[in-house]
């Protein structure tokens, strides 16, 4: 190791470096003097382990990512309601046809909703799918 770097003993591979009195950490060090950037931080990352409470939650937000959609797919329909401007609208439906996407919507439904886009037939069919 060099005389200005220290190593963190609970991330092995991430040194953090003294420059002049000023410390820092990451990917990318701001500051006065050259940037240095963290080699394979993309594998010092995936191989992170969790622990057992964030296992938990991470498992949960899966579980229930049908309801998360489905919640986001209704504030949409409230936004869509509301927006008084087109770039505003042409947003909020291409965020629309990602949550569709990610709800394993049937092609001939999404189509059909992403065509037509039409608010009210949209919040039917999300009244249809929340008595689901």
């Amino acid at each position: 190791m060099k005389r200005n770097e220290l190593s963190c003993r609970a991330c092995p591979g991430i040194q953090a470096v003294i420059h002049r009195g000023f410390v820092a950490s990451g990917p990318r060090l701001k500051g006065r003097g050259d940037t240095e950037r963290i080699k394979n931080r993309d594998r010092i990352v995936a191989q992170r382990d969790y622990t057992s409470h964030q296992k938990n939650i991470i498992s949960n937000y899966y579980k229930n990512l049908d309801a998360i959609l489905l919640t986001r797919l209704q504030e949409m329909v409230t936004e869509l309601y509301l927006a008084d401007s087109a770039k505003k609208k042409t947003q909020l439906w291409a965020r629309v046809e990602q949550a569709l996407t990610k709800l394993k919507i049937p092609a001939e439904i999404k189509s059909h909703i992403l065509e037509k886009q039409d608010t009210e037939l949209l919040a039917r069919h999300l009244q249809d799918w929340l008595r689901k």
